[in-house]
This record gives C-alpha cells, sequence and structure tokens, in this order.
C-alpha cells in the first residue's frame, strides 16, 4: 500500500519475491480510490501486505470477496497503536515487529524458501537496530532540554513516543483544531522557541504557512512515505535535531 512497506518487503524477499505497490508512487493514501489497472494487479496477486491503513479496512474486505485466492498478511498484528495513526512504520521498535509479520507472512505463501526468508528478516532487524541505536545517540546528545516538535499534520507521534520527544500537531483526526485551541497551540509553541512548522506532502499548505508565520518559524516539508526508509528515518531526525538548533554533520 506504501513505499516503505514495499520497501520492507523487499529486504525479507529479496530476489523470491516481487512487489508492485497498489498505486503509482506519489498516490494520496488518505484518499485512496481503487483504478482499474489496481484491479488487474490484485487479480494477478498471490498476497496483500496491509499496514493497518484506513482505506485497507473498507477495501480489503471488497478485495478479498473479489479474489477469494488473495492472501491477506498484516504487518500490524502484535502492534501497539495510537488510536487513529497508522504511522507505525516510523519507529524502529515497530518496525522490527512489520519485518517478523512479512517473514512469517511470506513463510505462509511460500514454505520452500522459509529459512531464506526468516534468515533475511535477522539480518534486516539487525540494521533496524544499528539505526535505532546511532538516531538515540543522536538526540541523546542534543542540548535541548525541551525537546518538542510542532507539526501541522501530525504524523510523527511513534517516532516522538520512541525517542522521547513532545509532539504538537495543529490537526487532530484530519481536522485542524478549533481557534481557541490554535491559538493555546501557537502559544506554547512559541514558549518553546519553536523554529520550524513540519508538514507533508498531499497536506494543504495554505493553514500550515499561516500558522509557521505567526510564530516566526519556517516550514519544512518532510515525506513520511519514502521508499527508502533508512535514507528517509536520518532525514527526519536531522531536520528535528536542526529545529532544535543542533549542529548537524
Amino acid at each position: 500500500s506504501i513505499p516503505p512497506l514495499k520497501h520492507f518487503i523487499e529486504a525479507v524477499g529479496k530476489e523470491q519475491v516481487h512487489v508492485r505497490l497498489l498505486e503509482e508512487k506519489g498516490y494520496d493514501p488518505h484518499r485512496f480510490e481503487p483504478k482499474g489497472q489496481t484491479v488487474v494487479q490484485l487479480e494477478k496477486a498471490d498476497g496483500y501486505i496491509s499496514v493497518g491503513l484506513s482505506f485497507e479496512k473498507l477495501w480489503l474486505k471488497k478485495f478479498q470477496a473479489l479474489f477469494p485466492r488473495l492472501v491477506l498478511i498484516e504487518t500490524d498484528k502484535a502492534v501497539e497503536k495510537i488510536e487513529g495513526d497508522p504511522h507505525i512504520w516510523l519507529s524502529p521498535p515497530l518496525v522490527k515487529q512489520i519485518i517478523t509479520n512479512i517473514s512469517h507472512g511470506l513463510q505462509g505463501l511460500d514454505p520452500a524458501h522459509a529459512k531464506t526468508y526468516a534468515e533475511n528478516a535477522e539480518r534486516y532487524q539487525e540494521k533496524i537496530d544499528a539505526l535505532d541505536k546511532e538516531i538515540r545517540s543522536k538526540f541523546a546528545s542534543s542540548g535541548k532540554a525541551d525537546k518538542a516538535i510542532f507539526l501541522y499534520h501530525p504524523f510523527l507521534r511513534y517516532y516522538a513516543k520512541h525517542y522521547h520527544l513532545v509532539q504538537l500537531g495543529v490537526e487532530q483526526e484530519g481536522k485542524t483544531v478549533k481557534p481557541k485551541e490554535l491559538i493555546k497551540l501557537i502559544e506554547r509553541a512559541k514558549a518553546l522557541h519553536i523554529t520550524k512548522v513540519f508538514t507533508e506532502p498531499g497536506i494543504s499548505l495554505k493553514v500550515a504557512k499561516s500558522v509557521a508565520a505567526s510564530i516566526d518559524a519556517k516550514l519544512v516539508l518532510l515525506n513520511p512515505l519514502e521508499e527508502k526508509w533508512e535514507e528517509n528515518m536520518r532525514i527526519l531526525t536531522k531536520q528535528i535535531l536542526l529545529s532544535f538548533g543542533e549542529p548537524v554533520e
């Protein structure tokens, strides 16, 4: 359904799998509607690997009714979720569980290569641990006392929870907070000396720009859906550290 998930599947399956995204890169998973080509791809597919997006809850039942042989692999199994937030792939420990679920799912689809999938999953989880340690070290070295980040669309809850950051969000459940709450949010951002407001592609920039201007902050675009997951996690971390005023190599 999303590019990071494709990356994870290929990391576990390698040459044994052929992975296609549900739609071309650049589509907005918040507003998904299947096209004819999507239906054709699903008809030919052995399995669909989900990550718990809101549209999947609606469409997967329909897909399975249309294509009874389609095996569903749910990568969000055994993941402790924050209600209303699907961005579990932005927390390394949760990605390790995603990898485990992918491995188990592929082993069920292709028992002949079960050992290969298990070994690939273990190796990739070691890479996740190394990246997590690297990011933790960067935040541990930060001299900023109040590690707060300000987002228009709050997609970093899992990241913030794992790395002990405070996330302020202009949107709640897909809607901009009420004017009184927005005023309080802006006042808090000023008190925390927020220098950057983060937003993502596909989100209207009008209100985000207005909020950033109200606290004399820079609006920075981050994309949680980049396929190169490790690289993107480093980019997210770098931008957050820069917002703290930290020197970053």
